[in-house]
């Protein structure tokens, strides 16, 4: 449930109903990781009460612990050690401008697959129903809250090795990562059966880019009325019998999701050659009499040799 407070107008050329969402990203992971995730949470308890955080302690001598009003409870519903956590989490975030509530399921296995779910009820002063009520924009909105929040409920849970790893593939920046978009809809709004309508180069199609990115193709298949659009961030399923895709686009939304880690493997290893190249070009300028990039090169070689031996 969302509740907003603004002020501008917004464009709604596109409109959905029934809203199911999912979010799925790859995390390094293995049976010992998960066991220790799975501790931390106390998955094999019946009661609960402690406090997670991954924030350290400034002043541990103290009696108190100061941390941001954002706070977040996870509640674990089902789980097997060293193979899978599924968990319920709610999370409040304390904005003066927006009363925001987000309730989503989570799953996590041991090969490193996580899932985010979540059905929209309400955004703004719309309750939202399986009737196409919904704008894109408000959807938007909603979604890039949800990645930024899922980010940091996961980071409080993950080990410092995964927070390490994470850090050094997203460059310091592993709260931003980026993560596969499943959308499931049972209506929308314009109803149109010739797809090229929705893939105009206009209005229509700048609304489903904002929450697919690049569009990629759409098509409709007419033994159930069910439309599939996909661009390179996410795919939206629109069907009254959106149940039957339910398993198809969480499966998809896994690869997809180990794609992108994947990339980003190899985007930052292909950044750490570079480093090399050029801690050997400052080496060869040593040998003309240039003692001065000694330093920037050791500074270099150091940073290089830590991430290396993260990734490794």
């Amino acid at each position: 449930m969302v509740e907003e407070f603004i002020k501008d107008e917004l464009l709604e050329s596109v409109k959905l109903g029934g809203v199911k969402l999912i979010l799925s990203e790859f995390l390094p992971c293995d049976r010992n990781t998960l066991s220790v995730i799975s501790q931390k949470l106390m998955s094999k308890r019946t009661l609960h009460g402690e406090f997670v955080t991954m924030l350290m302690d400034e002043w541990p001598e103290s009696t108190t612990f100061v941390s941001e009003k954002r706070c977040n409870s996870v509640r674990v519903l089902d789980s097997k050690e060293s193979e899978y956590i599924a968990c319920e989490a709610s999370m409040q975030d304390p904005d003066d401008t927006v009363a925001q509530e987000e309730i989503i399921g989570m799953f996590m296995s041991h090969e490193g697959h996580v899932i985010y779910g979540c059905e929209m009820t309400q955004i703004g002063e719309e309750h939202l129903s399986d009737k196409p009520t919904s704008s894109i924009d408000h959807l938007a909105r909603v979604i890039t809250d949800l990645m930024n929040d899922s980010s940091l409920l996961m980071d409080t849970l993950l080990t410092h090795h995964q927070r390490g790893i994470l850090d050094c593939i997203f460059k310091g920046t592993p709260n931003s990562r980026y993560k596969y978009l499943g959308l499931l809809a049972s209506s929308i709004v314009p109803h149109e059966n010739d797809m090229d309508f929705y893939m105009d180069g206009e209005e229509h199609q700048n609304e489903l880019e904002q929450i697919l990115d690049d569009m990629q193709l759409a098509h409709y298949f007419p033994e159930n009325d069910t439309r599939i659009f996909m661009g390179n961030g996410g795919m939206l399923v629109v069907s009254p019998e959106w149940k039957k895709y339910e398993t198809f686009i969480t499966f998809y939304s896994l690869l997809r999701s180990a794609q992108i880690f994947v990339d980003g493997l190899f985007n930052r290893m292909s950044l750490l050659g570079d480093e090399l190249t050029e801690v050997v070009r400052l080496i060869e300028r040593t040998s003309e009499g240039d003692v001065t990039v000694i330093t920037k090169a050791q500074n270099i070689l150091t940073d290089a040799t830590a991430n290396y031996t993260i990734l490794t």
